[in-house]
């Protein structure tokens, strides 16, 4: 989980725009599970699920909420952005080598194609 206890005194989705920031909340916790569990392919297969449904909160725009209904979007919101943040700090250092590693064996290529040429 994201380390945050599950708050039981905000009421449940009421809309379909509250069912995403509900199902963009559950795929950013799992995302920070996979990453911080380094599992990567988990991070990868999530990635673009937790983007198509920030897309579609996007999209959907802002609509008219008060009240409980609110302070649950806002709960929410908070809760996935510290998510996203926890998978940032375990994805970030995993990104970075893998490109040290690919920069190094297209370096290797490069340079077994210059010295293959000359030949």
């Amino acid at each position: 989980m994201n380390g945050l206890p599950p708050d039981r005194s905000i009421p449940d989705a009421a809309s379909p725009l509250d069912a995403l920031y509900e199902t963009l909340h559950a795929l950013s916790s799992r995302l920070a599970d996979a990453a911080r569990a380094n599992r990567w392919d988990a991070v990868m297969a999530l990635g673009p699920q937790v983007q198509a449904v920030s897309e579609a909160i996007r999209a959907a725009g802002p609509d008219d909420v008060a009240g409980a209904q609110m302070y649950r979007r806002v709960q929410l919101t908070r809760r996935i952005v510290e998510a996203l943040g926890e998978a940032d700090r375990h994805v970030t250092p995993w990104l970075n080598a893998v490109r040290s590693l690919l920069g190094a064996s297209q370096l290797k290529a490069r340079v077994a194609s210059v010295y293959s040429s000359v030949e």
